[in-house]
């Protein structure tokens, strides 16, 4: 798996409290332009979330990304995005209901 372009981040890099609050999804989209859900899973042992995005209007939760993060010491030392296309390799459903 390749990650996004720009979307990896180490400790070291100051990035990585910048990609917090998008995994969490504070910043990942403005205010308003609708609901998220994270659903808990794993890729290669390490911890992930899949993020779904259901837009106003719309009444299932789409497929958005794929963030697995890398724990070092009970702390994450690094968040790597990937785009839908490893959600369908990994066999993850595209699309989710409330």
């Amino acid at each position: 798996m390749v990650g996004l372009p720009g979307g990896r981040a180490g400790r070291r890099g100051g990035a990585l409290a910048l990609l917090i609050p998008s995994l969490c999804l504070l910043a990942a989209v403005p205010p308003g332009e609708g609901d998220w859900l994270l659903v808990p899973t794993a890729v290669n042992r390490m911890p992930a979330a899949a993020s779904y995005l259901r837009r106003p209007g719309e009444s299932v939760f789409s497929a958005y990304k794929l963030d697995v993060l890398r724990v070092e010491a009970d702390r994450i030392a690094e968040i790597t995005t990937f785009g839908v296309s490893e959600l369908v390799r990994l066999g993850v459903p595209l699309v989710r209901t409330p």
